[in-house]
């Protein structure tokens, strides 16, 4: 693709086509050949994700794993593993994979919210950071070392120089 290619000749329209509207006009997708277990639910399964079949095996409708619209997500979570698996329905395997799908769901949601605090906690200290006065900077510090030694050194000196006065003779 040249580098003034738009977006839509990278999706494989082309950019002179347009609708009434203004949008874009998209080209309805190839025809994929649904094979293997994904094909139950009328989705071509990706290259080498196809689970094992065995031969004359049912797959489960997705009506056998609907229980409540609260679970749902959970349901569906798991009529896509066996899917997946390729395996025959059993009640046992059904509720073992309802509670896999729903150990999933759990770590996904906590590693989720993790990265989401992460990258809050990431934000306030940028945003605080940005409140806050600059950092000196090297040669600032060199500069503020130097007034220090020479702030010190004049204090010794009239330290000194009022206590010459002072010192007993030798």
């Amino acid at each position: 693709m040249e580098a003034g290619e738009g977006m839509s000749a990278r999706l494989g329209r082309s950019p002179g086509t347009a609708t009434p509207g203004g949008g874009q006009v998209v080209a309805p997708l190839p025809a994929v050949a649904e094979t293997g277990p994904a094909a139950a639910i009328g989705v071509p399964a990706p290259g080498g994700m196809a689970g094992p079949t065995s031969a004359g095996s049912e797959l489960p409708p997705l009506a056998a794993f609907m229980t409540t619209p609260e679970n749902r997500l959970r349901d569906l979570l798991a009529f896509g593993m066996a899917t997946e698996a390729g395996r025959p329905l059993t009640p046992t395997s059904l509720a073992a994979l309802q509670q896999k799908a729903d150990s999933e769901l759990h770590g996904y949601a906590f590693r989720l919210l993790h990265n989401q605090i992460e990258t809050i906690r990431r934000e306030a200290m940028e945003e605080q950071r940005a409140r806050g006065p600059r950092a000196l900077g090297f040669v600032r510090t060199v500069l503020a070392n130097l007034v220090a030694l020479l702030l010190a050194g004049g204090g010794a000196v009239a330290l000194f120089w009022y206590a010459l006065p002072n010192l007993p003779p030798r």
